[in-house]
């Protein structure tokens, strides 16, 4: 099978022009870097001709759009963060927001450990904000220990 140059364009939401992501696609797969492009949702459409092996006159095109896909790279906001000792352990409270997509889920890690996964105070990631409220043993009697924490939106 004989692998002819073909045009790989994308459009956002509401756009009315395509943008080429890549020209003389020849490969029978194709991946980009989506970081490229802002949050929202995308089509993309490819165009095949046997152009390069015909006449002009007998040149036959096609074209295919996908069905629409969703983008979201930007990685949700923390706000409000408190991390206050509590005995042995420390209480951690913070809100999170994601402005395009529901969080999927949070994850703490103290001291460099493995990520442990927290519940949101609701218990069921399924919303663009969520409020966490947890503590967390400290494994040794020892304070400045760092705590870091991430979140993940889908």
């Amino acid at each position: 099978m004989t692998s002819l140059p073909t045009p790989f364009t994308t459009r956002g939401d509401g756009e009315s022009r395509w943008l080429l992501l890549k020209n003389n696609l020849t490969d029978r797969f194709y991946s980009f870097d989506s970081s490229l492009l802002p949050d929202g949702g995308y089509t993309v459409k490819v165009i095949a001709s046997d152009a390069p092996s015909h006449s002009p006159g007998e040149a036959l095109y096609a074209e295919r759009v996908s069905d629409r896909f969703e983008v979201d790279t930007t990685a949700p906001a923390i706000g409000g963060l408190i991390a206050a000792l509590d005995g042995k352990r420390i209480h951690v409270r913070f809100h999170a927001s994601d402005s395009f997509s529901p969080i999927k889920r949070a994850e703490y890690s103290l001291d460099g450990s493995d990520w442990q996964f927290v519940e949101p105070v609701g218990q069921l990631s399924d919303s663009k904000t969520e409020d966490y409220d947890f503590r967390v043993s400290i494994p040794r009697a020892r304070f400045g220990t760092p705590v870091d924490g991430r979140e993940r939106g889908e």
